[in-house]
């Protein structure tokens, strides 16, 4: 059925050529946390295309690295915040 419904003019057939993603864009996007469904709508682009798209070694090379920058960010966010923290207290102790 999925097949047939690809054939006759499915969502992937409206674009003569696949649509562009901008890689550096997509990183971004990636890097704040962006599901599938909201960077297809970004692009304006079908979800299912933006699924089968993400098969491609380069947009999944890029998705990964933006994901591992958010999750670098994120832990270095939390170990600032334990050395501030633990800094508070040390000095709080010690008068």
């Amino acid at each position: 059925m999925r097949r047939n419904a690809l054939r006759s003019g499915g969502p992937l057939q409206k674009y003569q050529s696949p649509p562009e993603i901008d890689l550096p864009t997509l990183e971004k996007l990636a890097a704040i946390g962006c599901t599938d469904a909201e960077i297809a709508a970004f692009f304006e682009i079908p979800l299912e295309h933006f699924r089968y798209r993400k098969r491609d070694e380069k947009v999944a090379g890029v998705m990964k690295r933006g994901k591992a920058k958010a999750r670098v960010e994120l832990r270095l966010k939390f170990f600032d915040r334990r050395i501030v923290s633990a800094g508070l207290s040390f000095r709080k102790g010690s008068q």
